[in-house]
């Protein structure tokens, strides 16, 4: 996978929440975020995110209309896989323990995190 600038995460983010978009409606959403790029500009993210094999364009009509080809959860497993492998030297226990004590779990969030363990191995919900 080709990696994403944090500008082109934010046209991503766009495309994954909008569906098939024209540029006029991409440049819309990025302006309601408070991103006041110039067409040309997004027209310039949008040629990189083509060549990188994020983004499809439909040519077949005025406006052009521009969609993610893979959904936002298969860019973070490709992100997640390489900082485990970068910094955690491929250990998924270190970097979840290190993501732990950035920032302590509610217990909704151990509850949840307990259910993903489970299905993660084919374990039954106990009441």
């Amino acid at each position: 996978m080709a990696s994403l600038s944090d500008a082109e995460w934010e046209v991503m983010n766009v495309l994954w929440t909008g569906g098939d978009l024209t540029l006029a409606e991409i440049r819309e959403k990025l302006k309601s975020m408070g991103k006041r790029w110039a067409g040309t500009t997004v027209q310039t993210f949008l040629a990189r995110l083509e060549k990188k094999g994020a983004v499809t364009v439909s040519r077949s009509g005025l406006p052009y209309r521009y969609g993610a080809v893979q959904p936002r959860e298969h860019y973070e497993r490709e992100l997640l896989e390489d900082l485990k492998k970068r910094v955690f030297r491929g250990s998924g226990l270190r970097m979840v323990s290190s993501f732990m004590q950035l920032e302590p779990l509610s217990r909704e969030d151990l509850a949840e995190l307990r259910r993903v363990i489970d299905e993660s191995f084919g374990e039954e919900d106990t009441p």
